[in-house]
This record gives structure tokens, sequence and C-alpha cells, in this order.
């Protein structure tokens, strides 16, 4: 092979490494949405939680608004209704939840601090919250 040809493919051989290096965390990201409203399942591998709530705004027709970046990443595995599911994905996190007229509608004040770590509604109890009376 000629010296400009090895040249030529050292060259290519770089570019695709560069590109591989490049490729968006993102391109790597998966949401898996199943069920219906009141009783779904979110399966989240390396995904931010902008792009979960925007699948459950395609499949639901959930709205949201975000004042935050929503570029927490989480995995994990998300069942209940639309409504606990959501509740679950900001847990950490600033919003206004509204449900009126059948549609769930977010907006974010401020996000979870990405090192918080979500546990999994499906193995996590909720604990009744007690009133101090001073």
């Amino acid at each position: 092979m000629s010296r400009r040809g090895r040249l030529l493919q050292l060259l290519l051989s770089s570019v695709v490494l560069i590109a591989g290096l490049a490729c968006p965390r993102d391109a790597l990201a998966q949401t898996t949405i199943t069920g219906a409203e009141d009783g779904l399942r979110v399966e989240a591998r390396d995904a931010s939680v902008q792009e979960v709530l925007a699948a459950l705004g395609t499949k639901f027709g959930l709205r949201y608004r975000n004042i935050t970046a929503l570029d927490r990443r989480i995995d994990g595995t998300y069942e209940g209704s639309l409504h606990r599911v959501v509740t679950r994905l900001l847990d950490g996190s600033s919003y206004v939840l509204s449900t009126g007229g059948g549609h769930i509608e977010v907006i974010m004040l401020s996000a979870a601090k990405r090192n918080d770590v979500l546990p999994q509604p499906s193995t996590t109890a909720l604990i009744p919250t007690r009133r101090r009376s001073d």
C-alpha cells in the first residue's frame, strides 16, 4: 500500500473513532412504556427525566414545562398509574402538578440533584408522615 493510501486509511480510521466517541449519550438511552394510563410500566435505561416525560407525553398526552434542566439520568422500572409514575420520576424535585381536564400537566421549578438515586416504586413502601404537635 502506498504512503498516501496508508495516510488516507489512518485518517478514515481516526474520523470513525472520533465519531464514535462524540456520539451523544442519549443514543444509548432507552425508555419503554407499556400498559394503560391507570396501570403502566416504564422502563428507563440511562434516560434523562426529560426524555421519559417526553415519551409519556407522546403516549398519554402528558404536558410539561420546565423552568430548569431535567437532564438527571435515571435507570429503573416504574409501575402504577400515570400520576404515580410521574410523582416517582420527579421525587426530590420541586414542581406543580395539575390534573384538570383529564390531562396531567407538570410545571418544573427545580430538578432533583444528578446524584440522587430514585428508589423503584415497585419495591418501595409508602410510609405515612406524622405531624408533630408543638
